[in-house]
């Protein structure tokens, strides 16, 4: 009988302990995938800034979830252009030379895609008035600003997409791209709403060692007078799986992934409200298996929304 109860009594014990190292673990898990989420919470009239700007943690979803481009693309009936295809894509597009391209009509909505080619663009205005999006693998085009949305979209190319003098009006401006920025002694004006957002993604299989970077990024160092909302949101979702059987069983997987969503210390914004966003998403499978060897993961994550000190809001 006493045999029992010690048996029962240690059953019970292992248990415990088997229980609680997975609480552990499922508690790391959680704590790996946590986002930094900042929201703006003040009712006081004297310009904020980082020094007396009071914040709420949110436990919420990150990310935008309300400017998807896609969406807007439908729902405001938007011209999609590709600054990849040349003139003969629209019959309102005309070739000012080999190298630009102007649209002939003013429009309500427009999107203008990026595609996979671009690396570097930038969104600048002329003294006309007319906005000028132009870039180094790209068909620039001169154009009148929509009055209800302007799109920016980045393909699967690395894009960087940069901000220069605007004044758009009443329009919305939405940027996806895996890098925007509005550079210090720019501006840029709209009763809109403006949202940027940094995202990159990425998705590898294979059945050896990877080594991957992948990086979103939102930048505001200029100045926004805008009448809406500005929203920076930095994204970063990564899914790669490593599958390795073989005599030689060791695998390497180095991973560097960056979300960074910041406001700059010179930085001065005027607007109805500021979200500062980012988040990160790893997923990631590594099995080995057929051999003798090591599996080594190296991973570094910055996730990052910040409001520098010096900025005025």
């Amino acid at each position: 009988m006493g045999n029992k109860l010690s048996k029962r009594i240690f059953d019970r014990r292992f248990a415990l302990k088997k229980t609680r190292v997975q609480l552990e673990k499922l508690e790391d898990r959680i704590l790996m995938s946590a986002d930094p989420l900042l929201q703006l919470k003040s009712t006081q009239e004297e310009p904020l800034t980082s020094e007396n700007v009071p914040f709420d943690l949110l436990q919420i979803q990150a990310g935008d979830q309300n400017f998807n481009l896609d969406s807007l693309i439908v729902a405001n009936k938007a011209t999609v252009i590709d600054l990849t295809k040349g003139s003969s894509q629209n019959s309102w597009l005309s070739d000012e030379n080999s190298d630009l391209m102007k649209l002939s009509r003013s429009l309500g909505a427009l999107v203008l895609d990026l595609s996979a080619n671009a690396d570097n663009v930038t969104l600048s205005q002329t003294a006309d008035g007319l906005l000028r999006i132009s870039g180094d693998r790209i068909t620039d085009l001169l154009f009148a600003a929509p009055t209800e949305l302007l799109g920016l979209r980045g393909g699967s190319g690395v894009d960087k997409v940069l901000l220069e003098n605007l004044d758009l009006g009443h329009a919305d401006l939405v940027v996806e791209a895996e890098s925007v920025e509005l550079d210090q002694g720019f501006t840029l004006k709209t009763l809109g709403d403006a949202v940027f957002k940094g995202y990159a993604s990425l998705t590898s299989k294979g059945d050896a060692g990877l080594s991957l970077e992948v990086d979103g990024f939102v930048g505001v160092y200029g100045s926004v007078r805008i009448g809406g909302q500005l929203i920076l949101d930095a994204q970063v979702a990564l899914d790669a799986q490593i599958r390795h059987s073989g005599v030689e069983g060791s695998v390497d997987f180095d991973l560097t992934s960056s979300a960074v969503a910041e406001i700059g210390q010179l930085a001065d914004i005027t607007a109805n409200s500021v979200n500062v966003l980012a988040s990160t998403s790893n997923d990631i499978l590594v099995n080995s298996q057929g051999g003798v060897g090591t599996v080594s993961i190296n991973i570094t994550q910055n996730t990052q929304a910040s409001v520098a000190p010096g900025a005025t809001l």
